[in-house]
């Protein structure tokens, strides 16, 4: 089974399905189609191997408000014609219910798929969605869930202040405990709270670890406890395990960005370059150009990085964290004149109530040359507390520059 990050991707190209199936590695496909006049739906389903021969068809009608019922039946007959044997821990999966609601249940999935953008723009309609699915039902654990990961990169990805998106995070989280104890999804938000925001990196491990027994077929699991080792500087572990998640969803963005991401802390430039490439090959992806250019930028490829940056940045919507990150490249390839305006640009911004990451803008008075106020702004970074300072000032060979001064190591 693939994840539905992947699948999403081919939303509407039914026609290509066998050719989809092969891309994903997959081994069968099921289609379908659903008809609906009034209150009726018709569905017509077939799985078929990737080599074009049909396995099993069939076709249902049920009531509009009778589609899980429907939906619980093709799941058991798929099963049943692959000859697939279920544990029973498989087949309690398959017939939970997370809602009975199925207006609820589309709207969940539209959030997914917005929230998979990272934008600010697609992450604030995901939002929307999951607050919409809640609505309609308030006992629905997974869009509490939902509702939790759309802050997070809110937070991770500097739209939002750090102090304003994961407390927010964490009540959802914690909504959506309070309904399903087990609920991965919950488990992995709580984690990346711990590691990011608390920077209790045990208690995230603790967490991350959970969430995988409660679902190991879960990537974003597979992420958290990857951002948990590699901030304990367990490099080998984090990218057995991000890896191990991309291969649960390997067409999902943000896990390919993940990986380039990984390797960026761990200090493998050319191969987090390889890997951004990649994932920026399949979709345009402003994550994916951020890391590439942080590695073009160490490999000494400044003009790249610059590159990079100012596509991450237009894709991004101009975030504060792009463009900080584009400043420290230009002032690293000795444009100062162009460091100093983007330093006014987030001057600006911060005087508008955008947030504004200091570690991130510590990045462009380090290139510059300016220990004080580099220091000055990781010092803010900590008061914010920044999801990216733990890792920044064990890892990113950015502030190397910094490293023997008492204030960073203090701060260390």
């Amino acid at each position: 089974m693939t994840a539905q990050s992947s699948v999403f991707r081919y939303k509407g190209q039914t026609e290509r399905a066998l050719e989809i199936g092969r891309t994903l590695g997959v081994e069968a496909v099921l289609t379908g189609r659903v008809l609906q006049r009034g209150s009726a739906l018709q569905i017509s389903v077939e799985l078929a191997d990737v080599e074009g021969w049909r396995i099993w068809g069939a076709q249902y009608r049920r009531r509009a408000d009778d589609i899980f019922a429907a939906e619980e039946e093709i799941t058991r007959e798929i099963s049943e014609n692959l000859r697939l044997t279920l544990t029973r821990e498989h087949t309690q999966t398959l017939a939970r219910r997370q809602t009975g609601n199925v207006e609820a249940y589309h709207l969940y999935l539209k959030g997914r798929f917005y929230w998979a953008k990272r934008t600010q723009e697609g992450l604030a309609r995901s939002m929307h969605y999951f607050r919409e699915a809640i609505e309609c039902d308030p006992t629905y654990a997974l869009a509490y869930a939902g509702l939790a990961e759309a802050y997070i990169p809110q937070g991770y990805y500097c739209h939002v202040a750090p102090t304003e998106a994961f407390p927010r995070a964490r009540a959802a989280a914690e909504r959506a405990l309070e309904i399903d104890p087990g609920l991965s999804e919950a488990r992995t938000v709580m984690a990346m709270i711990k590691g990011s925001f608390e920077h209790d990196l045990h208690g995230a491990e603790r967490e991350a670890r959970a969430a995988i027994e409660g679902n190991p077929n879960y990537p974003r699991a597979r992420q958290a406890l990857t951002e948990v080792l590699s901030a304990q500087e367990r490099f080998d572990e984090a990218l057995a395990e991000i890896k191990r998640g991309v291969e649960l969803d390997p067409l999902a963005l943000y896990m390919n960005a993940a990986v380039a991401m990984a390797l960026y802390y761990a200090r493998r430039f050319d191969t987090s370059i390889a890997q951004a490439q990649a994932t920026i090959d399949m979709e345009p992806f402003y994550p994916a150009y951020l890391f590439l250019g942080l590695a073009y930028q160490q490999t000494g490829r400044r003009s790249d990085a610059i590159g990079a940056f100012q596509r991450a940045s237009t894709l991004s919507q101009r975030s504060t964290m792009t463009g900080a990150a584009l400043g420290a490249a230009l002032a690293a390839d000795g444009q100062t004149s162009g460091a100093e305006g983007i330093l006014r640009e987030l001057d600006q911004a911060a005087a508008q109530g955008r947030y504004v990451s200091g570690v991130w803008e510590a990045a462009i008075h380090t290139a510059l040359g300016d220990s004080d106020r580099a220091l000055a702004c990781l010092e803010r970074g900590r008061q914010d507390r920044c999801c990216w300072l733990l890792r920044s000032v064990r890892l990113d060979a950015r502030f190397d520059a910094l490293r023997n001064f008492p204030r960073f190591t203090a701060l260390l």
